[in-house]
Formats: structure tokens, C-alpha cells, sequence
């Protein structure tokens, strides 16, 4: 009885660790995904910003290449900057 009473104690701390650090990592990935967008976004248009938008440019070339597909880009300056 003691035994199965141990058991079961061991088994709810382990139980309510893991559930502290899935808590945790769930916060982290919110965190992460925060500032991911804070550093592709435009903050006032929510638009992709220059870094973003030359790193996807660079993905697409490469896959256009990769695969011999053709590709076409327009680029439209909406704000006139």
C-alpha cells in the first residue's frame, strides 16, 4: 500500500513538472513568434519589411532555379519612400 502510495506521489510530481515546462516552453514559443513578426512586420502597415521581403525573394530564386521554373516579381512602392 505504501508502495503504490509512493507511486503515485512520484508519478503526480513528475506529472505536474512536466507540466510546469510544457507551460514554459509554450511561453517561449509565443515569445519567439512575437518577435519574429516584430522583425519582419512593418509595425504601422503590418506589411513584410525589406529584410523579410529579400530573404523570401532569395527562397523563391533558388527554388525557381532548383526546380527550372520560371519566375516573375513585381514590386509596387506604395508609400513612395
Amino acid at each position: 500500500m505504501v508502495a503504490c502510495a509512493l507511486l503515485a506521489a512520484a508519478w503526480n510530481y513528475r506529472m505536474h513538472n512536466l507540466s510546469v515546462h510544457k507551460r514554459e516552453l509554450e511561453r517561449q514559443l509565443r515569445e519567439r513568434q512575437a518577435l519574429l513578426e516584430r522583425a519582419t512586420r512593418d509595425a504601422v502597415t503590418g506589411l513584410w519589411n525589406r529584410t523579410a521581403i529579400l530573404e523570401i525573394l532569395a527562397r523563391e530564386i533558388d527554388s525557381a532555379r532548383q526546380f527550372s521554373t520560371p519566375l516573375a516579381i513585381v514590386l509596387i512602392d506604395v508609400d513612395h519612400f
